[in-house]
């Protein structure tokens, strides 16, 4: 793996390990300096940070701060400390939220209330789907492995948006959703609530609803051809999510 030589790349990288957005700027150029001479035979690039004081790594941040929409905010703490918040902290941080998604369906998503109210929203992509989900959706350009912005997808007011990294592809996005409804049909309380209720509003296609089901649950790779197939699938689809969110949205007033 390459040796990172970028400032923003750097500072990005010590505030993950600091496990924080907000990062004293004097312990962040004794980083630099630590780092660039410990790696500079491998990495000559990073020639620039060996020795650099808190002054000019001030001064680097606070022209970054001014010419770029990276969002880097200069200040001071209570202790008149220089600080500088980086908000591609979250951005990391949502990276990693949605990996260990990946690896457990039971993970809840994100929610948008866990950003603060200073992360700038320039690095905040809108989608709403009522307007522009469908052009968001077939986009097909192979995501950055590092994130580069929040998407934020908006639902109306009856439901929270949700944010992903930009690093996640929609098509992945898609499949981890699909994840989580085939964990909710997992329990047999919940699959037969679900099952009573579409076989209520579908006369005559009880058995349509159990084999419809049945291909959900156990075809994770197929899922989302089944909902494209048309005809009574997709009907089937959108009686099936409208029931899981009654469902959960009744569970939520009782707790």
């Amino acid at each position: 793996m390459a040796i990172p030589t970028d400032f923003l790349h750097l500072l990005r990288l010590y505030s993950v390990r600091q496990n924080s957005p907000n990062v004293v700027i004097p312990d962040f150029a004794d980083y630099l300096d630590k780092f660039a001479r410990l790696h500079l035979q491998e990495a000559p690039g990073l020639e620039p940070f060996v020795g650099i004081s808190p002054a000019e790594t001030a001064s680097r941040l606070r022209k970054l701060a001014a010419e770029e929409e990276c969002g880097l905010a200069v200040s001071k703490d209570l202790r008149n400390r220089d600080m500088v918040f980086v908000p591609q902290f979250y951005l990391d941080r949502f990276r990693l939220f949605y990996k260990n998604i990946l690896q457990n369906p039971e993970v809840p998503f994100p929610a948008y209330i866990e950003l603060p109210r200073a992360f700038p929203r320039s690095l905040i992509r809108e989608v709403s789907v009522e307007a522009n989900f469908s052009e968001f959706a077939e986009e097909t350009a192979e995501p950055s492995s590092a994130a580069d912005c929040l998407i934020k997808i908006e639902f109306g007011a009856s439901v929270p948006p949700l944010v992903f990294p930009d690093s996640l592809s929609p098509q992945k996005l898609l499949s981890l959703a699909l994840d989580k409804i085939r964990l909710f049909l997992r329990k047999d309380e919940s699959r037969d609530f679900i099952c009573k209720r579409m076989m209520a509003v579908n006369p005559g296609k009880e058995n349509a609803v159990r084999e419809f089901v049945a291909r959900f649950q156990s075809s994770p790779e197929k899922s989302a051809e089944i909902m494209q197939e048309g005809g009574d699938a997709y009907l089937f689809y959108n009686y099936l999510c409208a029931f899981i969110k009654q469902y959960i949205l009744k569970k939520e007033e009782k707790t």
